[in-house]
C-alpha cells in the first residue's frame, strides 16, 4: 500500500496539471543557496602573521583544514548568511567545547575562537579533530522551519619538536646489521631493518641513549615498539634522564649516579607509549633493560623526547 501510494506522489510530481499540495517535508526552502559558504582563517602561528605566498607554498598541507600550533590556538570562521548558532565541537567526543558569538561585518557573519591546546586536550605530538556546527533558524513559507546545519571540520595538532629527531644517538650494541640512528629518524612504526637491536650477553644490560646536544626541559618521552616482530622484548625497562653522562653501565649503578631521574615502566612498550609529566632538566636520556632476569635485547623502532 505504501509503494503505491509513494508511486501516485511520484506520478503527481512530473505531471505539469497535477494539483495535489504538497505536505510542507518535501518543501525546499532555497533562501541559503548562494550563501552556505564557510571559511575557515587563521595567522601563521609560528609568526602571529598572516601566512604569505612563500610560506603557504613551502607547506605541504593545507592550513584552512588543518594547522600546528604550540600554545594559543586563534581560528575566525566567516559565514556567509546570518545563523542561528555556532558551537564548536570535539569530534571524537561529540562534547561541544564552545558555542561562539557571532558579529555581522560588510554582509558577512564573523565567528572567533580562541583556545590553547593544552585546554583542547591536544597531547604533546598528538592532534584533535573540532566541527565548527551552524545552525541557520531560517523559517520558510507558511512558518516552515527546516533549521539548515552546515559543519566545517578542522584538526588542530600540537607542534612541539621532538628534541631527539636526528640527534647522536648510542647503544650497548648494534646488533644484526641496525643502527641507533635509526630510532632518531622520525620513522615511527618501523620493523627491520629500520630499528635498533641490540644483543648482549647474560649479565650486561642493554641500553639505548641519544644525546641531545644541551640541557633542556624533558616533558615526555614516547618509545615506539619494533612493528613487524618481537614486541614483547620491550618490557620492564627503564628511561633514565641526566644533565651530565652516564657514569655506570648497569641499571643498579645508573639509579645510585647524582642528578639521574628514573622512569620505570613494568609492562610492555607499545606504539607508542606515552611516558607524560616528567618535567626535568637534561641532556642525556637512556632506555635500558635490567639484565638480573637473563640475557636481552632492546627492539625498538622510534625514541622520541620533548
Amino acid at each position: 500500500m505504501k509503494n503505491n501510494i509513494l508511486y501516485l506522489i511520484i506520478l503527481c510530481l512530473v505531471c505539469t496539471n497535477c494539483d495535489i499540495p504538497l505536505d510542507y517535508q518535501y518543501r525546499v526552502d532555497n533562501r541559503l543557496e548562494g550563501k552556505d559558504e564557510l571559511t575557515l582563517t587563521h595567522s601563521n602561528p609560528a609568526t602571529g602573521l598572516a601566512y604569505t605566498e612563500a610560506e603557504l607554498a613551502a607547506l605541504n598541507y593545507d592550513p584552512t583544514l588543518e594547522d600546528f600550533f604550540i600554545d594559543n590556538v586563534d581560528l575566525t570562521l566567516t559565514i556567509q548568511a546570518q545563523p542561528l548558532t555556532v558551537e564548536v565541537i570535539n569530534t571524537s567526543t561529540s562534547n561541544v567545547i564552545a558555542t561562539l558569538d557571532v558579529t555581522e561585518n560588510n554582509g558577512s557573519y564573523i565567528a572567533n575562537f580562541s583556545s590553547t591546546v593544552a585546554e583542547m586536550g591536544v597531547g604533546i605530538g598528538d592532534n584533535v579533530k573540532i566541527a565548527f556546527k551552524v545552525t541557520y533558524d531560517n523559517k520558510g513559507e507558511e512558518g516552515f522551519d527546516y533549521n539548515a546545519v552546515l559543519s566545517y571540520d578542522f584538526i588542530i595538532r600540537d607542534k612541539s619538536p621532538n628534541l631527539a629527531l636526528n640527534k647522536p644517538a648510542t647503544a650497548s650494541a648494534e646488533a644484526w646489521g641496525t643502527v641507533a640512528a635509526s630510532a632518531v629518524d622520525g620513522v615511527q612504526n618501523g620493523g627491520y631493518p629500520n630499528i635498533i637491536h641490540t644483543n648482549e650477553a647474560d649479565g650486561e644490560d642493554s641500553w639505548f641513549e641519544v644525546d641531545l646536544g644541551a640541557v633542556v626541559n624533558v616533558r615526555q618521552v614516547n618509545i615506539w615498539n619494533r612493528a613487524d616482530c618481537c614486541a614483547d622484548r620491550l618490557t620492564n625497562y627503564h628511561i633514565f634522564i641526566s644533565e651530565t653522562p652516564f657514569t655506570a653501565s648497569t641499571v643498579q649503578g645508573i639509579q645510585a649516579q647524582a642528578g639521574v631521574t628514573d622512569v620505570h615502566e613494568e609492562g610492555t612498550a607499545g606504539f607508542p607509549s606515552k611516558h607524560e609529566g616528567i618535567n626535568v632538566n637534561g641532556r642525556y636520556v637512556r632506555l635500558q633493560l635490567d639484565s638480573t632476569s637473563g640475557s636481552r635485547s632492546i627492539n625498538m623502532a622510534e625514541f622520541e623526547v620533548y
